[in-house]
């Protein structure tokens, strides 16, 4: 029954088919045209459908030198007692003088920072013959303090400063660049012009041209390699401020014909 019905339901389609197309003489030529085209498309002599977009994508970099503009210390001051309280008591009045003192050089209290503290009981040390090297028990107690300086200039001034103070172990000073300051937009802009540069080298050499750019990705956040110059504490001579080489990576997809 389901047969017979869907043989008179293709029957009464080709019956209305075959009106139209013998009503309008373009119609009828417009889908003998499509028929060819799909079967020569399933045949594969001919291809129907939308190009294929082509694109290429490229790594661009940016590599720039960027003059230290800040200077930073650790300084650690340590004091060891018999007694916890007063280790810690002392260890804590030195590195208040430390603080204060370095603000009254001119340094901004922002600027200024424990980094770490510390308080812990050596015990005596015995050596191969059972002798006790260190005979008494006692409590060591650490704290370091950051310092950043802004000023170059008084880089010396401020070591020779540090140097003062009596039991006071510095790292610096260490030159740096102020990541604050650096220019995320012009770092972007150059790894841009090299990426395009490379896109064109590229497309160039094999024939093709660049059309449009279809997107563009950051690669990881701008990179800092530190060459800090490195003084000894108490140098009178020159500062050296170095540099810092700061790295900018973009990968840019463009379309090309």
């Amino acid at each position: 029954m389901d047969r017979k019905l869907g043989k008179k339901k293709l029957l009464s389609y080709k019956k209305s088919l075959k009106k139209i197309l013998n009503a309008n003489p373009i119609i009828k030529n417009t889908f003998y045209v499509l028929v060819l085209l799909s079967v020569f498309s399933l045949l594969g002599i001919l291809k129907v459908g939308l190009r294929e977009e082509k694109y290429i994508t490229v790594i661009g970099n940016h590599i720039s030198s960027e003059r230290n503009e800040l200077v930073k210390y650790i300084v650690t001051v340590t004091h060891s007692d018999k007694s916890k309280q007063v280790s810690q008591e002392q260890s804590d009045k030195k590195s208040n003088n430390l603080i204060e003192a370095a603000k009254s050089f001119g340094i901004d209290p922002l600027d200024i920072k424990l980094v770490s503290s510390f308080l812990y009981e050596e015990k005596p040390q015995i050596n191969s013959t059972n002798t006790r090297v260190k005979p008494e028990e006692v409590w060591m107690s650490s704290k370091s303090v950051e310092i950043v300086l802004r000023d170059l200039e008084k880089s010396i001034e401020f070591s020779n400063l540090l140097t003062s103070f009596e039991g006071l172990e510095i790292y610096g000073p260490n030159y740096f660049m102020d990541v604050s300051k650096v220019d995320e937009a012009r770092l972007l802009s150059k790894a841009m012009e090299d990426a395009t540069e490379k896109a064109k080298f590229i497309t160039k050499t094999n024939n093709k041209w660049l059309v449009k750019i279809i997107s563009i990705e950051e690669v990881g956040n701008a990179n800092f390699i530190q060459d800090p110059s490195v003084l000894g504490i108490g140098n009178t001579s020159k500062y050296v401020q170095g540099t810092t080489t700061v790295t900018k990576s973009v990968r840019v997809k463009f379309s090309i014909r």
